[in-house]
């Protein structure tokens, strides 16, 4: 067979070797494509099946009063959180940092497993307030931090105490914009629950035997 068929057949034969390799390569791309694919639409549908689950448990002659309690609970927590926060503005310690973060973390579970309950507004309220807190957490911490590393020489006194006040300013802004948030909550929660009291109480009225 002359040598130039040989060359031949060589690069056939590699040419075959990389097609086979990109074959299979694109065809597990595509099957993990379409497996990715499938498993999104499963954890899509059980998720609107948990939701309207949900939903459908909930009786319509008792949402009112579910409403009611939900605004109630989700108060009480609130004055929760106010405390954690005071507590942390007099004292920076670690045990204060952690107690507030674990109150966000409960009132953002709360909000979201009740969030069908409230209304828009309170919602967009209730977000602003934590976003906020965040802030002053994140800014408490960081003062924690500054006074750690001014125990260790690493500022000259000037800066350090300019950077300190520049610090707690911040936070007492935070502080000061979390209570005027706190404020249009309860005044807004109030407003919502005395409607729910003047309801019962025509209900109480329209069962009232004549």
């Amino acid at each position: 067979m002359p040598l130039w068929v040989h060359k031949v057949l060589e690069i056939l034969g590699g040419v075959a070797v990389i097609t086979t390799a990109l074959a299979v390569f694109f065809g597990n791309l595509i099957r993990d494509y379409f497996k990715q694919h499938l498993k999104n639409r499963g954890d899509a549908a059980t998720e609107h099946l948990k939701e309207r689950g949900k939903i459908d448990s909930i009786q319509p002659q008792h949402f009112a009063g579910d409403q009611y309690d939900v605004y109630v609970k989700l108060w009480k927590q609130l004055g929760a959180l106010q405390i954690a926060v005071n507590q942390l503005w007099e004292s920076v310690t670690e045990e204060n940092i952690l107690s507030l973060a674990a109150q966000l973390h409960g009132i953002r579970a709360a909000t979201q497993d009740w969030s069908l309950f409230f209304e828009d507004y309170h919602l967009d309220q209730l977000h602003n307030a934590l976003r906020t807190l965040d802030d002053f957490q994140a800014g408490k911490t960081e003062l924690r931090d500054l006074r750690s590393r001014e125990q260790l020489n690493e500022f000259p006194t000037a800066v350090y105490e300019s950077t300190i006040r520049e610090c707690v300013n911040r936070n007492g802004t935070y502080k000061l914009e979390f209570e005027s948030l706190l404020e249009q909550i309860r005044t807004s929660f109030r407003a919502k629950l005395s409607g729910h009291v003047e309801e019962r109480a025509g209900e109480l009225v329209s069962k009232r035997p004549s």
